[in-house]
């Protein structure tokens, strides 16, 4: 029996993403994890390890179930890193421009352009917030207990687990963010906590988040120089790295402690990697 066989399997939704492919690398990083990257999008150009034996990809449909239940059969670990900030995912263009060019880019798409994300269970009348934030949680949480409770046996030694990425309800949310970003983000965590005799729920609560090895200099990584630094919010920081998030995720997994599952603050992340 080969080692890759041995090893629990992770499947990361949203693991194309700016947060998802961290932590895609923290688990192969670990080199004690099969990982499978499930998304829309089978380039694996974001991940440094992405020549690993113990990584796949499969391209999934969140919200269509069929593309991805017979997988989740084998999977001992799901971590669900899809949600939206903005419904126009134009703001991407402008909160990770790398050159003056591409930030005017970024704006003239942001106001001039409407975007929807393609995916089949899209409905422009449904609010995106509730569709994304909370509706493909629901949905995957859902598959994942049926399929668990249907088992016979357990793929790993230990409990399977479900984690949610959700978000700290910081000054810059409350004040810049539509208040369904927060709301759908608290529906879903109440979703994915009820299913607790199934998995261990382990809800992460990160604030703004910036790369810490970047060096780029983008809005994204200037916002967080800001707000790290700034002496009118001296020690109330609302920012987080993505690398201490993902961190935290494969920590609280492999935790034996946190078997019953749990909500993890920003503050938690931050005490956590100090």
């Amino acid at each position: 029996m080969s080692m890759k066989s041995l090893l629990p399997t992770v499947m990361v939704f949203g693991g194309n993403g700016f947060l998802g492919s961290k932590i895609v690398t923290e688990f192969l990083n670990t080199n004690r994890y099969n990982v499978i990257v499930a998304s829309r999008s089978l380039a694996g150009k974001q991940h440094s390890l992405s020549h690993s034996p113990f990584l796949q990809y499969k391209s999934v449909d969140i919200f269509n179930p069929a593309t991805y239940k017979s997988i989740l059969t084998n999977v001992d670990h799901v971590v669900h890193s899809i949600g939206i900030i903005n419904p126009n995912e134009n703001y991407k263009k402008i909160i990770n421009s790398k050159t003056p060019c591409q930030f005017a880019n970024g704006l003239m798409d942001y106001f001039f352009k409407s975007t929807t994300k393609n995916t089949s269970a899209v409905d422009k009348n449904v609010n995106q917030y509730e569709l994304y934030n909370y509706q493909s949680c629901k949905i995957l949480a859902d598959v994942f207990k049926d399929v668990i409770k249907s088992s016979n046996t357990n793929t790993s030694t230990h409990k399977r687990s479900f984690t949610y990425i959700s978000a700290e309800e910081t000054p810059l949310v409350k004040n810049f963010i539509s208040a369904d970003y927060i709301t759908t983000k608290r529906k879903a965590e109440l979703h994915v906590l009820q299913y607790e005799d199934y998995f261990t729920p382990i809800i992460l609560r990160p604030g703004f988040m910036y790369d810490e090895n970047s060096t780029d200099t983008t809005p994204r990584s200037a916002i967080a120089c800001i707000l790290n630094n700034s002496n009118i919010i001296k020690n109330k920081s609302f920012t987080c790295s993505i690398q201490s998030v993902s961190k935290e995720v494969v920590r609280k997994i492999e935790d034996p402690k946190f078997q019953e599952g749990g909500i993890i603050t920003l503050a938690d992340i931050k005490r956590d990697f100090i």
